[in-house]
């Protein structure tokens, strides 16, 4: 993030190229963005961005393998949850660097549309694989 490359260089324009509002920092970039509140409120069940101590990526990876006991449950394993935080953060990020090396504008919609096309083509083959696995030798 634009924050870790100031304290190495100080050369780099400290603004956030999403929201424009304050300092590229990485709980900024995927938690309180209001561009990344939005595309976790339109892709995830009741995640509060707001309430999660994330201070470094390793933080960001803690909280995907072990989501909060509210987003999952009995229809919801864990595993699905962690899936989906992962397609979001990529989608988060794959958004700033469009936005900063791309010049494009952000869209949420599209975005979101994105993230839940990978979501489904990644349950589509985690079935494929079940199936493939739980097969009959013939």
């Amino acid at each position: 993030t634009i924050d870790i490359l100031n304290q190495r260089f100080e050369t780099f324009n400290s603004s956030y190229a999403l929201c424009g509002n304050v300092a590229e920092s990485i709980y900024h970039l995927f938690f309180t963005c209001p561009i990344a509140r939005a595309v976790w409120f339109e892709s995830c069940w009741g995640f509060r961005t707001d309430s999660q101590n994330v201070q470094s990526s390793g933080d960001i990876i803690k909280l995907i393998l072990a989501p909060p006991p509210y987003t999952t449950t009995s229809d919801v394993e864990s595993w699905y949850v962690s899936s989906t935080m992962t397609f979001v953060v990529d989608g988060i990020w794959n958004l700033r660097n469009r936005a900063i090396f791309q010049g494009k504008k952000v869209n949420i919609r599209e975005a979101c549309l994105r993230i839940q096309s990978r979501i489904i083509e990644f349950c589509t083959i985690i079935q494929a694989a079940n199936k493939a696995h739980c097969a009959p030798l013939s």
